[in-house]
């Protein structure tokens, strides 16, 4: 099983419009418009191997497909997908639908509360905004499971999913994509999340909050290849 940075070897689909993504970054952010030349994007999906990807997922097994949407469409962690339930999602508002990502406090069964599950860094307990076509996948998913509590991805086994068994099964479909055809992790997503962002020319400092990065360094460093020799005019 490949770790979640073995994907970055790959060489971008022809369809990812690098070139494209980067006049819009600049775009956005002018600031960035003197290393423009010296950033090259990591792996990330194009909106082909991102449908394939769905498609693939999607003829196999229903939730997984909407696991692989939700990294898709959300940017959040696979850490924070497996850990996702009922009550981190306010989507009655289908315009205004967010996931809660927050640290999870349970009982120990002798009346003390203890930790249950917490993001992977202090910034990672954010909220996030959820597109509308994700929210009334949600919504049909949520029905025909008969959900109403507890956690909203649960395995055949009736547990939640572990995280290297979502990574498994990401690079299983990846593998069987013709336009994919290996593994990819799941930082891919991430990044193809944020892709599709700068697409739509949002400020790197917003795609950053989005990620749960602390810092808009971080998510350059994560986002792009950048020549040693300019990567401290990052700021």
């Amino acid at each position: 099983m490949v770790s979640n940075d073995d994907a970055g070897q790959f060489v971008l689909d022809e369809e990812f419009f690098e070139e494209e993504l980067k006049r819009k970054l600049v775009s956005a952010n002018v600031e960035l418009e003197p290393i423009k030349n010296n950033m090259q994007f990591r792996f990330a999906l194009s909106r082909r191997q991102r449908q394939e990807l769905i498609d693939v997922a999607g003829s196999y097994n229903d939730t997984h497909e909407l696991m692989i949407i939700l990294q898709l469409m959300t940017g959040i962690r696979i850490g924070e997908v497996v850990n996702l339930e009922i009550s981190d999602l306010f989507i009655e508002d289908i315009a205004n639908a967010e996931i809660w990502i927050q640290m999870k406090i349970t009982d120990d069964g002798k009346g003390n509360e203890m930790l249950a599950w917490k993001p992977k860094t202090a910034s990672g307990s954010r909220r996030v905004s959820i597109p509308e076509d994700v929210v009334k996948k949600l919504k049909r998913y949520i029905g025909k499971h008969r959900k109403k509590k507890g956690y909203l991805f649960v395995s055949n086994k009736g547990d939640k999913y572990r995280e290297d068994t979502a990574i498994h099964f990401i690079n299983k479909y990846a593998k069987e994509c013709k336009t994919i055809h290996h593994n990819i992790g799941s930082n891919v997503m991430r990044r193809t999340y944020a892709s599709i962002l700068i697409d739509d020319e949002v400020p790197i400092g917003i795609i950053s909050k989005k990620l749960g990065h602390a810092s808009m360094e971080i998510t350059m460093k994560y986002l792009f290849d950048i020549e040693s020799s300019v990567r401290d005019d990052v700021k």
